[in-house]
């Protein structure tokens, strides 16, 4: 089951034509690193934030909906 970030980051790898291994690759992870934060397994790492937010280039309401 996806927590809301995993929900929301599914929707922008389909909005942008990516898969989970693209992703994991931008943020430097495994797929199974990446699938276990997606699910609430793991703690989203800060660094993720600066991360996505410039690979998207999300506005600052779309930031909002990150967290």
């Amino acid at each position: 089951m996806y927590t809301k970030f995993g929900e929301f980051m599914r929707v922008l790898r389909i909005k942008h034509h990516e898969i989970m291994g693209d992703i994991a690759d931008m943020l430097g992870v495994s797929l199974p690193f990446l699938s276990a934060v997606e699910n609430g397994k793991r703690n989203v790492p800060a660094d993720w934030v600066d991360k996505i937010v410039s690979h998207y280039n999300l506005s600052p309401f779309y930031l909002s909906k990150l967290f």
